[in-house]
């Protein structure tokens, strides 16, 4: 911002940019915001601004979840669910099928502090000692007594990937299942229940630590993976450990290994106590601007890829009554500002569980500093400059001089020419709209 700061001075007579009148970074942190708002704005369909919810191969299991009889769902990027069973279905063994957004895991965006929305501390955390795992949703859940004996629930989509259920395919073979599902033990309300953790998946008893090199290795028999988000308990003699949360650095069957926390001195000797999954929950989305596409996979298939269909993503949809066999539509109806956003299908689905996947297009994030970095690749850089040099000569000069209202031209002429770049593919067509989206 600082640099483009000095790019509009050259253009304005050497105006200043930045502490008029007092105002710290105004106003070009003004111009900054407005600028990158505009370019933001709904319908612009920038490939390098897509955030993908989607299922493994498409993403990295982000995805929702449907459930008899709901047409909104809310989710937050991760999900939990029970798959159709093969032997029975909903109307006669009572078993809870389909699936329900998890809740949020404690997370900070832009300095502010965002907790679960139903309460408590986390979405998803498990007790080392017992490896009872409790698990918080956003809507009500759809499980039932009898799913206390059925099939696994399975997590996907969780901030920590320790929680999460794998997808396991063979693209040769185009087989594909579910593994590292939770068995069901209790049900405490709609927005709670408590599964069995798997143990060496999300805790482990350790037997030895020891220290060298700023790398901390702990024995322990596990399966954990590189990238997991642990934390520390019950720890005997290396008790600086307890409370710290570390990432997996390398796993093999037998130890992990981390960075050494900073301030904590590690004795190399034998030691006990649980290191396990620290508490977690769903990401949160947090930059969602507007629905760009979206689709709907059969969640039960073994086949890989599993079978997508694609849908409509629209604006707005009305409540229904009862399935009408038209093609799905999925609508955002309400972001709560807090992580989590409200979807609508256009009708309420039956027993059959599906997962929909979505792209969105990300909010305008806040630029505030003078080394603060505008979010837009190197090569369409032109259009920032096209466009902070049209909003500093409003600022310089007023929106009706000449030369501010012939630099507005310039600028939208530099915006449809990015977006025809963006969309141009083989077939020649584009999306690029005849007239100004921003007039």
């Amino acid at each position: 911002m600082g640099q483009m700061a000095d790019q509009l001075r050259l253009h304005t007579k050497l105006q200043n940019f930045f502490a008029v009148g007092g105002i710290t970074g105004e106003p070009m942190a003004g111009i900054a915001n407005r600028v990158m708002q505009m370019l933001f704005t709904r319908r612009m369909p920038w490939k390098f601004n897509v955030a993908e919810y989607a299922p493994v191969p498409w993403g990295s299991g982000n995805f929702m979840v449907t459930q008899a009889g709901w047409q909104d769902v809310k989710f937050a990027g991760a999900s939990c669910f029970v798959l159709q069973p093969t032997s029975a279905s909903t109307t006669t063994s009572g078993l809870g099928v389909g699936g329900v957004g998890v809740d949020l895991a404690p997370t900070t965006v832009n300095n502010f502090t965002y907790s679960p929305v139903n309460g408590g501390t986390a979405g998803v955390s498990i007790i080392p000692s017992t490896g009872l795992m409790s698990v918080q949703t956003i809507d009500p859940h759809p499980f039932q007594t009898a799913n206390l004996t059925g099939p696994p629930i399975y997590l996907t989509g969780l901030s920590n990937p320790a929680f999460n259920s794998t997808y396991t395919y063979n693209n040769l073979l185009g087989t594909a299942s579910w593994t590292g599902g939770y068995q069901l033990l209790g049900i405490q309300s709609p927005y709670n229940f408590t599964v069995q953790g798997i143990q060496g998946a999300q805790y482990a008893s350790i037997t030895y630590i020891a220290a060298s090199g700023g790398i901390t290795t702990v024995a322990c028999a596990n399966t954990f993976s590189a990238g997991d988000i642990l934390t520390f308990s019950s720890i005997a003699h290396n008790s600086g450990l307890n409370g710290q949360v570390i990432t997996v650095l390398t796993a093999t069957t037998s130890i992990i290994t981390f960075a050494t926390p900073s301030g904590v001195t590690i004795t190399n000797e034998g030691d006990l106590g649980y290191v396990y999954a620290a508490p977690s929950g769903a990401p949160g989305i947090f930059n969602f601007s507007w629905l760009q596409s979206a689709s709907i996979f059969d969640l039960n298939s073994q086949s890989f890829p599993p079978p997508i269909d694609s849908i409509n993503a629209v604006q707005s949809r009305a409540k229904e009554y009862s399935t009408t066999g038209d093609k799905i539509e999925i609508a955002p109806v309400c972001d709560y500002n807090n992580g989590v956003i409200k979807f609508r299908l256009s009708e309420p689905l039956g027993n059959y569980p599906w997962g929909f996947s979505m792209s969105i297009q990300k909010r305008a994030p806040k630029i505030f500093q003078p080394g603060d970095i505008f979010p837009w690749p190197d090569e369409l850089s032109y259009v920032i400059f096209e466009m902070c040099l049209w909003q500093g000569m409003r600022m310089a000069y007023g929106i009706g001089e000449g030369e501010t209202q012939a630099q507005m031209q310039n600028a939208m002429a530099s915006v449809m020419a990015a977006l025809e770049s963006q969309d141009r593919e083989e077939s020649g067509f584009s999306f690029a709209p005849d007239f100004s989206l921003m007039r």
